[in-house]
């Protein structure tokens, strides 16, 4: 077996030599990781955002009449017509836990999330 030499960088560009006589660990993140993007027209008495999510908003198209949103089971809040809200975990992994987002006495609610 001959000596061959794979050079390697970290993250800040500085190479580091691994030799065929060594083992190199290679971790890659969790398949989990990967988002899915999800969009609903919501027109039920309520709706339970069912998975853990990254990011959603909520758009009411109805032209006149209020919708409800509660998050992590605070009291609802109104969204009048043409209102929008958006609501984003942050950077990372971080999300939203399953259960989090109800849309209540929805007429007409726009939903796009990411989870």
């Amino acid at each position: 077996m001959s000596n061959s030499t794979i050079q390697i960088a970290n993250q800040n560009g500085t190479t580091v030599g691994v030799t065929d006589n060594n083992r190199l660990k290679v971790e890659v993140g969790d398949i989990s990781d990967v988002n899915t993007a999800k969009i609903a027209r919501l027109s039920a008495s309520s709706t339970t955002i069912a998975e853990e999510v990254k990011s959603i908003s909520f758009y009411n198209a109805h032209a006149s009449t209020t919708a409800t949103v509660a998050i992590g089971g605070a009291t609802a809040v109104n969204l009048l017509a043409g209102e929008t809200v958006n609501f984003d975990a942050g950077g990372g992994s971080n999300k939203f836990p399953a259960g989090h987002f109800v849309v209540g006495s929805a007429t007409d609610v726009l939903t796009i999330y990411v989870h």
